[in-house]
């Protein structure tokens, strides 16, 4: 679901899964610190990530996903009249399931001397 509130279309690029789950359901302060915790770790793993380089792979690690909007107003209106809710087509990175896919497109993206990547522990 997506929270009634939250924004969407040209302006959000990517929403995080876990930004509306029982345990956080404020959107904005779960969705940044999971992207912000995503990036941390491409930029902790490739020291010479560009902010750039970070926004495309998070993008490209994402998927589509076609989502509920879930709003008092439309949804009260779409149980009430039988119309179907509210729906919206995001990209959507969940850092839960997403985080192996993230490192896999860095590794294709980034080159080895561009990238200063770190040797694995």
């Amino acid at each position: 679901r997506i929270a009634g509130y939250s924004s969407y279309g040209d302006r959000v690029d990517l929403y995080a899964y876990e930004s509306y789950i029982d345990l956080c359901p404020n959107g904005t302060s779960c969705a940044t610190t999971a992207i912000s915790g995503a990036a941390t770790a491409l930029a902790a793993r490739y020291p010479k990530i560009t902010p750039e380089q970070i926004k495309a792979i998070l993008l490209e690690a994402s998927e589509s996903r076609s989502l509920e909007v879930d709003s008092p107003n439309t949804l009260d209106v779409a149980l009430e009249s039988g119309t179907p809710r509210v729906r919206r087509v995001v990209r959507v990175f969940d850092p839960g399931t997403q985080m192996g896919r993230m490192f896999e497109v860095a590794q294709q993206k980034l080159k080895p001397a561009e990238s200063g990547e770190l040797p694995s522990p």
